[in-house]
């Protein structure tokens, strides 16, 4: 297992789920006209921060299987809850968390060769 590559593949999905916290942020803030949608700050930051995420991941994949880095995008299930309850103030129950503990659960058994 390629641990640089690895972690930059985890290090994508946390800067994608800021992307997606931006973009519910700014979702929040604007009705959909093009026109606004454009303006907006949050949005814009939210689709600039799933690019770089993008780039990231891409490179990470140079140096590791597509078969054990994709897992590690699923991590951003958990960043998701994690930011959406800190940052937007989203209810997060016990459901959803039991859900996230399954992807955890999930990510470690595909890590494990």
């Amino acid at each position: 297992m390629n641990i640089p590559a690895v972690l930059l593949a985890l290090g994508a999905s946390v800067i994608g789920a800021l992307g997606a916290v931006f973009l519910k942020r700014g979702a929040s803030k604007t009705t959909f006209s093009y026109r606004k949608i454009y303006r907006n700050r949050s949005v814009g930051l939210g689709v600039i921060l799933y690019g770089f995420s993008l780039l990231i991941f891409v490179f990470a994949l140079r140096f590791e299987n597509v078969s054990l880095l994709y897992p590690m995008v699923a991590t951003a299930y958990i960043w998701i809850g994690l930011f959406s309850k800190w940052f937007l103030k989203e209810k997060m129950n016990s459901w959803k968390w039991i859900g996230v503990l399954m992807i955890v659960l999930g990510i470690v058994l595909i890590g494990v060769r």
